[in-house]
């Protein structure tokens, strides 16, 4: 009997590959599968497209700031998208003395812009107010000559808009 079971096996004419109901399952794939699969496919693209609707993408302008006294201070911007930079936008200061993942930003507005061209690069002045408050809700004392990297948020808008103007 252990010799037929090993014959059996051994023997290649009598192996299938094959049979009917594999090969009918490989040559016509379950309508199940197709219709569930353009579902799913069908559902994360919609989800892409309405959660890229709630997200906003601002376009930012980066530069230095660097305190002139308490009241004031020069931020400098790069040529390049200067013209973009108007009165009433906002501006995210990030202090070297201040980690801002632990102490958080200063948001303040432009009010009086008048860029001034130096060498390569334009710089403002910018009016700050009277207590330094960040958006984690922490005074910070001033301390002369602070220096750190300014945001200026040219325009904030939702990410779909950045899909829609690049179609």
């Amino acid at each position: 009997m252990e010799n037929k079971r090993k014959g059996r096996f051994n023997s290649p004419d009598k192996i299938e590959l094959r049979s009917a109901p594999v090969q009918e399952i490989l040559s016509r794939p379950p309508k199940w599968i197709i219709r569930y699969g353009i579902s799913i496919i069908f559902v994360v693209i919609a989800t892409i497209f309405v959660g890229s609707y709630f997200i906003k993408y601002p376009e930012i302008i980066k530069g230095k700031i660097e305190f002139i006294n308490k009241h004031q201070a020069k931020i400098t911007v790069p040529i390049s998208n200067s013209g973009k930079i108007e009165n009433g936008q906002t501006i995210n200061i990030k202090l070297d003395n201040y980690p801002y993942m632990e102490y958080g930003m200063i948001k303040v507005k432009i009010d009086k812009l008048k860029l001034i061209k130096h060498k390569n690069v334009y710089y403002f002045l910018l009016d700050m107010p009277e207590k330094l408050t960040t958006t984690y809700k922490t005074s910070l004392p001033y301390i002369p000559q602070m220096q750190g990297s300014a945001e200026i948020i040219t325009k904030d808008q939702r990410l779909i808009n950045k899909f829609i103007k690049k179609l």
